[in-house]
């Protein structure tokens, strides 16, 4: 008789274990899967930051720092012709330094590899039309 209660405890035991632990890992899935599926809006869109780069009279901080938004929120080309515009605006801007340059230039052929030639092409375009 005793074997038998011990086995019915030993029953019970496991499935409360069981019921215990589907409540409690449950919650952890929802949690993961909201993570997931929440995207980062854009900062500032690529537009309004290649109409920044129309301002003549932007500092060269400013022009810095719209550069590094442009590599930060759109690094990854979709539409090279945007990029070509913005290169050029760039590499014509009173304010532009050497050192942006090539830093905007290492850092969108670092991340778009295949466009690499390209971006570089542009980039002597746009300061031969200087």
């Amino acid at each position: 008789m005793s074997i038998t209660v011990l086995m019915t405890v030993f029953v019970f035991l496991i499935l409360f274990l069981a019921v215990l632990m589907v409540f409690l890992f449950k919650p952890l899935k929802n949690k993961k899967r909201n993570s997931v599926d929440t995207v980062k809006p854009k900062a500032i869109a690529l537009h309004d930051l290649c109409e920044r780069l129309k301002d003549k009279k932007l500092s060269t901080q400013n022009l810095k720092d719209t550069l590094n938004l442009v590599i930060e929120e759109y690094g990854v080309i979709e539409n090279i012709d945007i990029y070509v515009d913005i290169i050029l605006k760039m590499t014509r801007h009173p304010s532009v330094t050497k050192d942006i340059i090539l830093s905007f230039e290492k850092d969108l052929s670092k991340l778009n590899p295949k466009h690499a030639s390209l971006i570089s092409k542009n980039v002597m375009k746009g300061l031969n039309l200087r």
